[in-house]
């Protein structure tokens, strides 16, 4: 089973992306866009896990989330990962939220650890992918997105104002099944943090 830990987002922010997917269809041909009705903020990639583990993670995760206290995250930069050299991907980096974010991500992966899981992805930063830029993309194609984001990506905190913090108040565990038409996507359980 492929598995992760996800954060999931507003309706509100699926709109916003797709008018900022809307605004850059000219690179159609070198990027891959993510479903707005797929997006999500991802916790902690498990990857491929035997299915009797199952229980096991749910227990460990839901003692972990369920003393955790609700955050936000917000205050988002637009990137290009890992840099404009070399672009891999289009993607929002959350800046407010930051801390509570890999905190959690920390006890996750210790209790886990605990549990006898085993994975070997590195930990990642609270972000949202809204692209892909393809593999097959030559320089000359993967220049062109650095210039045409050049402007947005010099203002830092461009998004500050917009109204779309994420209020992070559950964790989900997904089941991701990898098929030519793009990843198909099962909420297996939920876990709800502490409200404040």
């Amino acid at each position: 089973m492929r598995l992760f830990l996800a954060i999931s987002i507003s309706s509100k922010f699926r709109g916003f992306i797709t008018n900022v997917q809307k605004k850059l269809t000219e690179f159609d041909k070198t990027l891959t866009w993510v479903k707005p009705s797929q997006a999500h903020i991802t916790l902690r990639f498990l990857g491929d896990q035997p299915e009797e583990k199952l229980i096991a993670i749910i227990r460990y995760s839901k003692d972990i989330v369920a003393v955790a206290p609700e955050f936000e995250l917000g205050d988002m930069d637009f990137k290009l990962f890992p840099n404009s050299k070399n672009p891999r991907a289009l993607l929002f980096d959350f800046q407010e939220g930051k801390k509570e974010f890999l905190d959690l991500q920390k006890r996750l992966d210790e209790s886990l650890l605990k549990s006898g899981l085993i994975f070997k992805h590195p930990l990642v930063f609270p972000h949202l992918t809204i692209g892909r830029i393809k593999e097959k993309a030559s320089p000359s194609q993967r220049q062109a997105v650095v210039l045409r984001l050049s402007d947005a990506l010099a203002k830092p905190r461009r998004f500050r104002k917009v109204d779309l913090a994420v209020k992070v108040q559950k964790i989900h565990l997904i089941q991701s099944q990898l098929t030519p038409k793009g990843p198909i996507y099962r909420g297996l359980e939920s876990f709800s943090l502490v409200s404040v």
